[in-house]
């Protein structure tokens, strides 16, 4: 289970790491370049912190 867990970390981090590539290079804007970063970094702290999807963290109500 803490595998399967892990697993699914991995993935969305990598398709949060496929998105901010994919929007990096759509837009030459710094500004949207950096809002973007910070939007991956707050992402990327709601899953790791809590090991699920922030989507399925606001869901369960915690």
């Amino acid at each position: 289970m803490a595998l399967l867990r892990a697993l699914i970390g991995v993935l969305f981090i990598a398709a949060a790491a496929a998105i901010v590539v994919t929007v990096v290079l759509a837009s030459n804007r710094r500004r949207g370049f950096l809002r973007t970063l910070y939007r991956l970094r707050r992402l990327l702290l709601a899953i790791t912190r809590d090991g699920r999807h922030p989507v399925a963290v606001e869901r369960d109500g915690g």
